[in-house]
């Protein structure tokens, strides 16, 4: 299960595109469950620790948290999913044991289903051990019964870099398009985000029986089970997060177990529709989802790493864990004792120059000059009386495309690059009321800025610098044009907003991308393209990732007349295609439109728009 906030934790100063929201009743906490713990031999290996058997009459309060509404007021209309209910504390029963979720046809507000949805945020909330659900999903097709856990306080930013593991999702139980799934959710913020997933060994009658799934955690291993069966393991290998960490750190990987090593919280909800299910099938509503009990246990075992390792009794060491993973990182140095050079045309190297193309008649110099600091080398001088400013570009004028790194209009959407440099501000001559504007541009007056506030930063020292990418593209101002990162003229500009003494060094670019080479700097000339040589070395079916980068097939090198898709046109639609593209043995192309697009209701942009193949290159022909 995801959403939206993670996302918008960032960009409105509170986030997880995965959802973390937030009297008396039947229930108990920690307390002995009358059906046996999960492994009877050894009995001592798990521990537990927190339980509901809802065997009251009402739901406890003091284990749950009732969400209620769209999502709208936690800024993710539809959950961040597109679901298509109101969840709503009317829809949640418990008796005879049992919690049931309902989801029914009835209007509320501009919806024309409810449902429910609760979870144990800031009531129970842990690191490590075994948590098990005893459910009966909701049959149908359109429905989603979800049993899953998110952060409560994660410092790893925002959705899927803050981590989600979906212990069990299962979707349009009882139809031909039944799926059963166990998540673990990571990498980097949305839309980078990566995931884990497996379908489950197939579930005899899901909605009809009760079925316990579970997950073991640890800070070494996840490991998915249905009714006991170990279906899908992931080593600490296979998952990672990729995250800001602040101004002087910037982004980096977390360490160990990340981000999988904090407290989480459990959630249960049944969706209807969405971005998995799909649409609501004819009589798939009322249903319900019914859960017999929520167990969490903690391993007993003494992991002197304290990760929550050594209880695994259960596990099937025959599975194939999942692929390890890593994220793509790169960098390009704009100014080290020198400026730098760029990739150029034909293999050639760009040189870069520092310059002041606005000195604001004379008020500001720059200098190349040895710190005082000798270990340092030679840093970039500035000294200005009143405002002025410098700023890094390539030498031959030309404009240069940054990749993977983001871009305007969708500057809302995180990508992990960033400015980064040392700074010292001399306190003697900076005035302390002023800001350090960092910039980049697309050619005034197309501008990306960020304020660095000189009180927030340490005086007479030596401090490192992070600018996200994203903070530059989000920059408006009255009379300017927003940063376009296909076209950078000046790649770094310090501009003083009042007296000033500073210098800076080490200045760079740098991505991460969890795709190999996602993400960098084109050299002029180069589109992205990618020339596939032809038959048949590369038959196959591709996916086309929903980035600002051109597609283009044709009989020939740099001929598209078979199908092209350009950057604006990506851009501009923001259709996420699922369609497949297929080079056959035969030399032959063609493109194979998906059941689903992936928009998104507020785009505003209808399936038609995401364009089709020119013909007869539209479906001949298997991979």
């Amino acid at each position: 299960m995801k959403d939206l906030d993670t996302l918008l934790q960032r960009l409105a100063g509170s986030l997880t595109l995965a959802a973390l929201l937030a009297g008396c009743g039947g229930g108990g906490s920690a307390t002995d469950p009358s059906s046996p713990t999960f492994y009877p031999e050894p009995e001592e290996e798990w521990e537990l620790v927190w339980s509901d058997e809802f065997d009251g009459d009402s739901l406890d309060l003091g284990n749950w948290g009732i969400q209620e509404g769209d999502g709208t007021a936690e800024g993710i209309p539809g959950w961040g999913n597109n679901e298509l209910q109101w969840y709503s504390a009317d829809n949640l029963t418990v008796a005879d044991g049992n919690l049931t979720i309902s989801a029914r046809q009835e209007a509320v507000e501009s919806y024309g289903y409810t449902s429910g949805r609760i979870r144990t945020y800031q009531r129970f909330e842990f690191t490590y051990g075994r948590v098990e659900a005893s459910v009966k999903a909701a049959p149908g097709q359109g429905l989603w019964s979800a049993f899953w856990m998110m952060p409560t306080d994660s410092p790893y930013a925002t959705w899927a870099a803050s981590g989600e593991l979906d212990i069990m999702e299962v979707i349009n139980a009882d139809t031909e398009n039944e799926r059963v799934y166990g998540t673990a959710h990571y990498g980097f913020s949305w839309p980078l985000s990566q995931q884990s997933v497996g379908p489950a060994t197939p579930v005899e009658d899901p909605s009809g029986d009760f079925h316990v799934y579970a997950l073991e955690w640890s800070g070494n291993e996840l490991r998915w089970y249905v009714d006991g069966v170990n279906y899908q393991t992931l080593n600490r290998d296979g998952w990672y997060t990729y995250y800001y960490a602040g101004r002087e750190i910037g982004y980096q990987v977390g360490a160990g177990a990340a981000p999988f090593d904090v407290d989480f919280h459990l959630l249960l909800n049944l969706a209807v529709g969405g971005t998995l299910p799909g649409e609501v099938g004819d009589g798939a509503i009322p249903a319900d989802m019914v859960v017999d009990y929520v167990r969490v246990y903690s391993c007993t075992a003494d992991d002197p790493n304290g990760a929550g390792a050594g209880c695994n009794s259960n596990a099937d060491r025959g599975l194939e864990p999942g692929d390890s993973d890593s994220p793509f990182t790169d960098s390009f140095d704009f100014y080290t004792d020198a400026a730098g050079t760029l990739p150029g045309r034909d293999g050639e190297e760009r040189a870069l120059a520092v310059n002041s193309f606005w000195n604001n008649d004379g008020a500001l110099t720059f200098a190349e000059v040895p710190a005082d600091d000798t270990s340092r080398g030679t840093v970039i001088d500035v000294q200005t009386t009143n405002m002025g400013n410098i700023s890094i570009s390539a030498v031959d004028g030309e404009s240069t495309t940054l990749f993977g790194m983001g871009n305007n209009p969708n500057f809302w959407e995180l990508h992990a690059a960033e400015l980064t440099f040392d700074l010292y501000v001399d306190s003697a001559g900076t005035d302390a009321e002023s800001s350090l504007l960092i910039r980049m541009d697309s050619g005034y007056p197309a501008v990306g800025s960020y304020a660095l506030a000189v009180a927030d930063l340490p005086a007479d020292e030596w401090t490192s610098v992070s600018v996200p990418m994203n903070d530059l593209l989000a920059y408006r101002e009255e009379g300017l044009n927003p940063l376009d990162t296909s076209e950078i003229v000046s790649f770094f500009v310090l501009q003083p907003t009042g007296a000033a003494h500073v210098q800076v060094d080490n200045i760079r670019l740098a991505c991460g991308h969890p795709g190999d080479g996602g993400c960098g700097i084109r050299a002029p000339g180069d589109d992205g393209g990618i020339d596939l040589g032809g038959p048949p070395r590369w038959e196959g079916t591709w996916r086309v990732k929903s980035e600002a980068s051109s597609l283009r097939v044709g009989p020939e090198p740099g001929d598209g007349s078979w199908w092209a898709i350009d950057d604006a046109g990506v851009v501009a639609r923001a259709c996420y295609l699922d369609d497949d593209y297929v080079f056959n043995p035969d030399g032959t192309f063609s493109n194979i439109l998906g059941d689903e697009t992936w928009l998104e209701a507020w785009q505003g942009v209808a399936d038609e728009q995401c364009g089709a193949p020119v013909s007869p290159h539209d479906g001949a022909g298997e991979a």
